[in-house]
């Protein structure tokens, strides 16, 4: 549920008109935000619940490492895509809307992507059973 909210509300930013209002761009961050919490909080305690007694604190370390490298990445790829309509613009040109437009809806369209390949990867997944003590 989690996942589909995510790209439910991925596939909302690459879509929403540029002159609608901000509640339907409010809308798809709050579903955005609450599938993100419902996520995260899941996925987590899943690697936590193979910390063996006395590993818990580096299991955490390599958890917060992923999570926070995963999103570094994922600015960056975001960030490229939007850039890339802009790229033939001079320096300091004023950036005309259809491009940042364009560029805005690679980014989120990436978004879209990556939220589809991990509702797919957790369909074919084998169901989570947590080791035995």
């Amino acid at each position: 549920a989690a996942l589909t909210a995510m790209t439910v509300a991925a596939s909302g930013f690459a879509t929403v008109p540029v002159d609608s209002s901000y509640s339907s761009f409010i809308a798809c961050l709050a579903v955005l935000g609450i599938g993100r919490a419902f996520y995260i909080t899941a996925a987590l305690a899943m690697i936590m619940s193979y910390a063996q007694v006395g590993q818990a604190g580096m299991l955490s370390g390599a958890k917060a490492l992923i999570l926070n490298m995963g999103l570094m990445v994922g600015v960056a790829i975001a960030a490229l895509l939007y850039n890339l309509p802009l790229n033939d613009l001079p320096a300091h040109a004023e950036l005309p809307l259809p491009l940042v437009v364009q560029g805005f809806a690679y980014a989120t369209g990436f978004g879209v992507v990556i939220a589809v390949l991990a509702l797919i990867a957790t369909v074919i997944s084998r169901p989570f059973t947590p080791p035995s003590a």
